[in-house]
């Protein structure tokens, strides 16, 4: 999945070096208890100290730390923007100084060291497109074990899932991989296309044998 990330930090740093100029450093303001409307802030870059619950932002933990970016007094100057930083994550959210409330918050996208990148809430993408290192056309070479529908019947009474496919509690734990998922969904596709072949020779096989009967029978 091809996704470009822009790190929160690359949207502070400018603002902070700006704010050097003005002071040796940015004072935390302990405002924990108020979710302060957006035409409380004006021309200004404020960091708060804050109760996550006070501002309904989602995440983890009790207490966050916020960021607000206010380029202008009125709407002219476009939106006022906000960050917050808690145990759950980097959430934003913004408005115009004129609005009644603040915009819902989004989490930000972030890519941890191995590169793996986690969303939450739901992706909407006109086209996604999946790299994936394996493709299921094995099950078509000459070579691969295909289960009998016995076993693949004792599996799922023992297992409750299918073979090579993780169970509910895998999936609820570690979530999936999307091109290897889409590789395993095709392999049972393709084993059922097998099974299918195999029960059209058998049936085949049957009406050639009825008909052999009712014409010896003539």
């Amino acid at each position: 999945m091809k996704i470009k990330l822009l790190s929160p930090a690359l949207l502070v740093v400018p603002f902070c070096s700006f704010a050097q100029v003005l002071a040796d450093k940015l004072v935390v303001q302990d405002t924990r208890d108020v979710n302060a409307l957006p035409a409380t802030y004006s021309r200004e870059f404020r960091t708060e100290f804050k109760l996550r619950n006070i501002l309904g932002v989602p995440g983890a933990g009790i207490y966050s730390g916020m960021l607000t970016i206010s380029p202008w007094g009125d709407d002219t100057g476009n939106k006022n923007h906000q960050l917050n930083f808690n145990d759950g994550g980097v959430y934003y959210r913004n408005a115009l100084p004129s609005d009644p409330q603040w915009g819902s918050w989004s989490k930000l996208i972030m890519q941890t060291s191995d590169g793996t990148v986690k969303i939450d809430g739901k992706v909407i993408a006109k086209e996604v497109e999946v790299k994936a290192n394996v493709w299921a056309d094995y099950v078509f070479k000459k070579d691969y074990k295909l289960n009998t529908l016995e076993e693949v019947e004792k599996h799922i009474s023992e297992k409750g899932h299918l073979p090579n496919i993780p169970s509910a509690k895998e999936v609820e734990k570690e979530g999936i991989n999307l091109g290897e998922m889409d590789a395993k969904l095709l392999e049972k596709i393709e084993e059922l296309t097998l099974y299918s072949i195999e029960q059209n020779k058998q049936i085949q096989e049957l009406k050639q044998q009825v008909q052999q009967l009712l014409n010896a029978k003539k």
